[in-house]
């Protein structure tokens, strides 16, 4: 059975959609980001973590939203934000559709540092990385949608199908179709409604191009996308350039890792990091 119509995508509560909305502003300034965690429980967890972990190397604890948003800084706080708001609003459904969900979260971090890097000063500050973080939108909306039925998509896909092929068979439509659907129903910009609907396009789109070749980008590094599992891992001279901006494939893994943890509010501060490590 088929979404039938827009009507039927999920919808943002009023207090997200205005975050996600700010977030894009390039103009934002340090009171707009605060107001924007402050207003969202999840979003006050994940901006503390971060700014309390061992890679912002406080010197005392930070306990409040305003001195957090200051330490970890506007891009990174972008980041964190638009991460923490789509796992908070889709986590609970994922868990129940058999994506692996770590791996999940992962794809989706690498593809937008990837995208941004790929991309450099072409689009506005935050945009890039929310364009590459959420070309997956349409699967998130598919299982949000039904999580037991997109199991039935996993099925297909480990039996051969790809994905989007198993996606139309059992909805009706592809993440793609509904990825464009949803990010033009939230209002989001231009260039995100592009990457959810032409991430998988080797022509079009300038954004979903640049995405494409995050997607196949953190492929060639090990990401997969918490359905199919990434290729053996080679490096050759386009993955070494990309390796050589993250400080290495340890740097790059530290830094997915990192802004994975902190959306979830899972970054631990340093004293607790040290004692989990003596334990």
């Amino acid at each position: 059975m088929a979404l039938r119509s827009s009507n039927d995508l999920p919808i943002l509560p009023g207090a997200r959609a205005r975050a996600m909305l700010l977030l894009h502003n390039p103009d934002a300034t340090v009171q707009d980001f605060v107001q924007v965690f402050t207003a969202d429980p999840a979003l006050t967890v994940s901006a503390l973590a971060a700014a309390n972990s061992a890679a912002s190397a406080p010197v005392r604890p930070i306990a409040s939203v305003r001195e957090a948003v200051v330490r970890i800084g506007a891009q990174q706080a972008r980041h964190i934000a638009v991460s923490s708001l789509m796992r908070s609003q889709f986590d609970a459904r994922l868990q129940e559709s058999w994506i692996e969900v770590g791996a999940f979260w992962e794809h989706c971090v690498v593809t937008g540092l990837l995208t941004e890097y790929l991309v450099g000063r072409d689009l506005p500050a935050g945009v890039s990385f929310t364009a590459g973080f959420l070309h997956d939108l349409g699967r998130l909306a598919l299982v949000s949608e039904n999580p037991f039925r997109y199991r039935r998509v996993i099925d297909l896909a480990k039996a051969g199908a790809s994905v989007a092929a198993a996606e139309r068979r059992i909805f009706g439509a592809t993440h793609l179709v509904t990825g464009e659907r949803l990010a033009t129903r939230w209002g989001l910009p231009p260039a995100i409604v592009e990457a959810a609907a032409h991430h998988h396009d080797r022509e079009g789109s300038a954004v979903g191009l640049v995405v494409y070749h995050a997607r196949r980008l953190g492929w060639k590094l090990g990401y997969g996308d918490g359905v199919t599992a990434p290729e053996t891992v080679e490096v050759d001279e386009e993955t070494e350039g990309v390796l050589r901006h993250f400080d290495g494939e340890d740097g790059l893994h530290a830094r997915v890792r990192w802004y994975a943890l902190a959306a979830g509010g899972e970054l631990q501060p340093p004293a607790a990091q040290a004692a989990g490590g003596r334990g």
